[in-house]
């Protein structure tokens, strides 16, 4: 049996979908928050999906897709559960969006 972590990730991944977190095989993960903000003086727009036991990105993934977050401002999610393998994806309009994922994960 593994030890239960708590552990943030940040990313700033500019226009481009990356990998903020994957969850490791044979565990889960519940996310605290999951937070995307606008450092801009200007609005923003994003993507965030969450694609289940590692599969590629797909339509039906998406929370949101080029949802607008204003100047100065963020957008946030919470009591998200991840399985095995699940992996969450971010993309930002620039690099002022960015994107802070906090998670507590143990043995699935």
């Amino acid at each position: 049996m593994a030890d239960p972590i708590a552990n943030t990730v940040t990313s700033t991944p500019g226009a481009a979908l990356t990998t903020l977190y994957t969850v490791p095989a044979a565990r889960r993960a519940n996310v605290r928050y999951l937070q995307v903000t606008n450092i801009a003086g200007a609005g923003k727009t994003f993507r965030l999906a969450i694609s289940p036991n590692g599969a590629a990105i797909d339509d039906s993934h998406y929370l949101a897709y080029d949802m607008a977050v204003a100047a100065n401002d963020n957008v946030a999610w919470s009591g998200i559960l991840l399985g095995p393998a699940d992996v969450v994806r971010c993309y930002g309009s620039d690099a002022n969006v960015q994107f802070h994922l906090s998670y507590y994960e143990d043995d699935a």
